[in-house]
């Protein structure tokens, strides 16, 4: 494959740290990512840019996209491309022009799922998972998410913070906007980028949403609180959280159950308060008989001889 392409604007776009990379996608694959055929050549202007090389015996090759800018001259380039694999023409060939993007410019493509929404969300996946439990066959099996929002992020394993999801994600763990973003600007596997952390559903930036349920759950629930259970018919959640341990290690058997109505105008925590400790009365000590001597004839203090 032989073709030109034209860069008049090279320098200028490296001084805004632009690059131009090669990629590939193979479009007979069920699931569309960058991949190299077997083997491939890339030249420009009668020099070898780059070559990839068949993978080695019993390992996967990790595929991802080649920077020529370096390689390119202002103006007319000329490109050869020489590709072998059992089926060529199943790949499709991109020369795209990339701009680094910080943690702030893709914050700003994050949206919001506000209030009202976020807790019609909320009911519609509970009541539609039920619904689907209920309709379903003695021989189907259907998997249904518990009634559970968990308030750890899947990424850190801490509690989370700034709370997003898909915006077509069909579960309610939500996971943190810093660490998703910052995990996959690190991460070197290409084809593993912006992916959901829960369901594995392509995740860019722009199809990540602020929830304000889930939100609105971590700010009224404590930090040792893990998990929340959910009504689906009025939208509140309850928590049962376990006493922290005392210095001496032994953990209260007590545990205080929370429940928050989100549905309302003003949620308010109500807290259920803790049982009631009724003090024993102090009952006199009982009489215990004493073994008489051998030969007395005296019984226990009170009784008749």
């Amino acid at each position: 494959l032989d073709f030109k392409i034209e860069v008049p604007d090279l320098r200028q776009w490296r001084r805004d740290s632009l690059s131009i990379q090669v990629r590939m996608v193979k479009v007979s694959a069920g699931k569309l990512g960058h991949v190299w055929p077997h083997t491939m050549n890339f030249s420009a202007n009668g020099g070898e840019i780059f070559s990839v090389l068949p993978p080695e015996d019993g390992h996967k090759r990790r595929d991802v996209p080649q920077d020529i800018s370096g390689q390119l001259r202002v103006g007319r380039n000329a490109i050869s491309v020489k590709v072998n694999d059992e089926r060529p023409n199943d790949f499709v060939l991109g020369i795209v022009l990339t701009a680094p993007c910080g943690i702030p410019e893709l914050r700003a493509q994050v949206g919001r799922c506000e209030d009202e929404e976020a807790l019609d969300r909320v009911r519609r996946i509970l009541t539609g998972q039920r619904k689907a439990g209920a309709s379903a066959r003695a021989d189907e099996i259907v998997c249904l998410a518990p009634d559970k929002l968990k308030l750890m992020c899947p990424i850190t394993m801490d509690r989370v913070v700034e709370p997003v999801r898909g915006r077509e994600c069909q579960h309610l763990q939500c996971f943190g906007l810093e660490a998703y973003l910052t995990s996959n600007r690190q991460m070197r596997a290409f084809n593993n980028r912006w992916v959901c952390p829960v369901c594995t559903l392509i995740l860019r930036p722009r199809d990540l949403v602020f929830d304000k349920y889930c939100s609105d759950v971590l700010a009224a629930s404590t930090d040792d609180v893990e998990e929340v259970l959910i009504d689906a018919a009025r939208g509140s959640w309850s928590s049962t959280s376990a006493a922290r341990p005392h210095h001496g290690g032994a953990a209260s058997p007590d545990s205080d159950i929370d429940e928050v109505d989100l549905a309302s105008p003003s949620p308010m925590l109500r807290a259920t308060p803790p049982p009631q400790t009724i003090p024993s009365l102090a009952l006199p000590p009982a009489s215990v008989p004493v073994p008489s001597p051998r030969g007395s004839r005296l019984g226990s203090a009170g009784a008749p001889p």
